[in-house]
């Protein structure tokens, strides 16, 4: 037995949980009340682009579009210059990308905002991200859903209040707003200029980590706490998405880390660097950090990287590494589960 191992089922066995098994299970149960997405792997494989989103920790009380949120004049409110690692307010959640992160309403769910029409026709908020999945399907009337779209900006510094505004291009009486901080820019669509606004006075500039504990950078650590954290890369090692998962998601995921075999000696990888996606999943201050890849173009660099000691990966794994509404494209070799997280 690894002292991952060691540490880790002392860990579970402290906190009365059940075998690995049972919490996935059990994760899962809880995660189709959330309204889940099932995906076949055949379909994903196909795909090219990856879409990262956070886990939705709680439910929302009330209508989006009357949900209160932080506003700039909040004596309580963050320095809107520096991303505070403190708790969110219930009924929120982060959204980071890059230097930039943002509350939303935690109802809001993922997806691109221009292709509503594929769904049934459900204009309901989304998060988007550089590299969502869009369909080849051109919506009209309106163009958009509601919801946040973040994208490079061309200025550092950018703001272009909440507003009502008419035409096609958005939902009737929308609210519609930009900002850009850290070279980060957000639109935002809402139903209320309430709602629009309160998005845009969350923005802040990510600092050495974003309010999960996620750190900007791949190399960075990430803050230590008793939490479980996701935190997910892209190619240049930098933070795309995080989240911070509940105790019992928390315990679920680490059992599954526990559960996944010791990878076999395969011959390493070439000398040459490598471009990949990838994940810490931080598993507290008194365990470490869990490195997922499954991007690397060499079969050794692929797997669960902890502590010295590699493990396969595996489909529970993955259900834990790859953010809830994910969709993207994996080589046909890399397990995915049979739902994702949403």
């Amino acid at each position: 037995m690894s002292d991952f191992e060691d540490r880790l089922r002392n860990a579970l066995r402290a906190a009365d949980a059940p075998d690995a098994t049972g919490l996935a299970d059990a994760a899962r149960r809880r995660a189709r009340t959330r309204r889940r997405t099932t995906v076949a792997a055949t379909a994903i494989a196909v795909l090219a682009a990856v879409v990262a989103v956070p886990v939705t920790l709680s439910a929302l009380d009330g209508d989006a579009s009357t949900q209160r949120m932080p506003s700039a004049a909040d004596p309580t409110r963050a320095d809107p210059t520096q991303a505070d690692p403190t708790p969110v307010t219930p009924g929120l959640r982060v959204e980071t990308w890059h230097q930039a992160t943002i509350l939303v309403p935690d109802d809001w769910s993922y997806g691109s905002m221009t292709s509503w029409c594929a769904s049934g026709g459900d204009t309901s908020p989304v998060v988007e991200r550089p590299g969502t999945i869009v369909e080849l399907i051109l919506c009209t009337q309106p163009g958009s859903s509601y919801g946040v779209a973040f994208s490079a900006a061309r200025h550092d510094s950018y703001t272009a209040p909440a507003r009502q505004t008419g035409g096609h291009e958005v939902p009737q009486d929308a609210w519609v707003g930009e900002q850009a901080v850290g070279g980060v820019l957000v639109h935002v669509v809402a139903p209320t200029r309430q709602v629009a606004q309160d998005v845009l006075d969350s923005m802040q500039v990510v600092g050495d980590s974003d309010p999960n504990g996620c750190s900007l950078v791949v190399d960075i650590p990430a803050d230590q706490h008793d939490d479980v954290t996701v935190c997910r890369y892209d190619e240049d090692g930098l933070l795309v998405q995080s989240e911070r998962l509940s105790p019992e998601d928390g315990r679920a995921a680490m059992a599954a880390i526990a559960a996944a075999p010791i990878r076999r000696d395969q011959d390493p990888c070439p000398a040459t660097p490598d471009r990949f996606e990838q994940v810490l999943i931080g598993t507290g201050a008194d365990l470490g950090t869990v490195r997922v890849i499954w991007g690397a173009h060499c079969l050794a660099g692929r797997g669960v990287f902890m502590s010295g000691v590699v493990r396969e990966l595996t489909s529970d794994v993955m259900y834990w590494a790859l953010s809830p509404g994910w969709s993207g494209g994996v080589d046909g070799d890399v397990p995915l589960p049979g739902v994702l997280r949403r």
